[in-house]
Parts: structure tokens; sequence; C-alpha cells
């Protein structure tokens, strides 16, 4: 849920990891170092975890793919092979809202509580509608949207609104492209209406109750 990994050079004192690579390896943000793992061309790779949520697991590659947190997650969204059909049936078989069932990754694999949000306000989808009723037309659009989110935040280097840097440190950009998330109280840009936040499945949902209808 978070964390991230960075590539550099840590020198370990009294327990602690401390950055010797100058730069954005050295800021706060990066100084969670938990586990190093050191390669063969003398450089080493970090994983640095403020939350602690992260889990490392060593062993045989069948073995590690054979987990159930593994084994079980869902398509990737951005795979060649995911086409709208499958997607499609995935969402009709839910009866569970929207917002739970992008985020279950076991049903899609790769979307979080920022993704979710910015998808169902961009394909005007309210995100406490049962994905089974949701028409044919708006499982399209919202699959096509889907792709498209995903895509620009890659491109955009992922989300630092929180603590995620690449592997040199650096912040991602795409937290600038936010049109709902963590913006309750804001107006829509769309139609000027205050975006309102509510609780699905004890998680946060940001939404337009004028835009997001079905």
């Amino acid at each position: 849920m978070t964390g991230h990994f960075l590539i550099g050079q840590w020198e370990v004192v009294d327990g602690k990891a401390l950055a010797k690579t100058e730069g954005a390896l050295q800021e706060k943000v990066n100084s969670f170092i938990h586990l190093i793992f050191y390669l063969s061309d003398g450089r080493m790779l970090a994983l640095s975890d403020m939350r602690k949520f992260a889990k490392a697991v060593v062993g045989p590659q069948d073995k590690i793919l054979a987990l159930p947190e593994i084994a079980k997650l869902g398509p990737d969204p951005l795979d060649k092979s995911f086409k709208s059909s499958e997607f499609k049936s995935l969402i009709n078989r839910e009866k569970r809202k929207i917002k739970q069932v992008l985020m279950d990754q076991e049903i899609i694999s790769g979307i979080g509580n920022i993704y979710s949000d910015e998808i169902l306000w961009q394909a005007e989808i309210h995100p406490a509608t049962p994905a089974n009723m949701i028409s044919d037309e708006k499982i399209g659009l919202m699959y096509n949207i889907m792709k498209k989110i995903l895509r620009l935040a890659i491109k955009a280097g992922g989300d630092s609104m929180s603590d995620f840097r690449n592997i040199y440190g650096e912040a991602g950009k795409f937290q600038n492209y936010h049109q709902v998330y963590r913006r309750e109280g804001e107006k829509c840009s769309r139609c000027l209406t205050i975006i309102k936040r509510i609780k699905i499945g004890g998680r946060s949902a940001r939404f337009c109750p004028k835009c997001q209808y079905e």
C-alpha cells in the first residue's frame, strides 16, 4: 500500500541506514529503510517503507508465485490480453459497490484508492452504485478511462501525494492531475458542485454528487 524501492548507496550505522548518495535519497521520506539488497555491480536496492506495510518473502520462484496473495491477483488492467469483454464480465457479476470492486485486487490488480476515485469521476459513476447495476455503455467507458488514467499515472511517474518516490528518490506528479481525490469541500472542475466524501467498505470515496449519477 505504501513504500518504495530505491537505488543508491547506504551506510548502516547503529542499525540505521544512512544514504551516501547525495540528493533526493537523503530526504526524510526516503529514510525509512528496512531492507537492503547488495547488487553485483556495487549498487544497493533498498526498501523505504514509512508505514511498515511491506512484506519481503524469499524463496524459489515457483513457490513465491504460488503464494495466495500473488496467485489470486486479478488481471493487470494494462495487459493487452485484458479485453473490455472480460472487464464487463467481472463487473456484471458483482453486487458490491463499484468502488469496492475496482479496489479488490482479486478482481483487477493495481487499482487503489486514488485511481478508483479518479476513474469513477471521469466515467461519471457514483462510487456506491452496485456494480451489476451499471449499464454496459458505462462499463465500456470506465474500461477506456481506467486504461487512460493508469497510463497517465505511469507517464507522470506515479502519485506522490503521500510517500511514494521512484527508484532515484524523486516524487511523481500524478497528484497534479487529481480531480476528486482529497478534494472534498472543493468545487468540481466539471460542474462546480462541492465534492463530497463518504465511507465505503472502510475506505474513503470522493465524488461529485451531481456529475456521478449512475
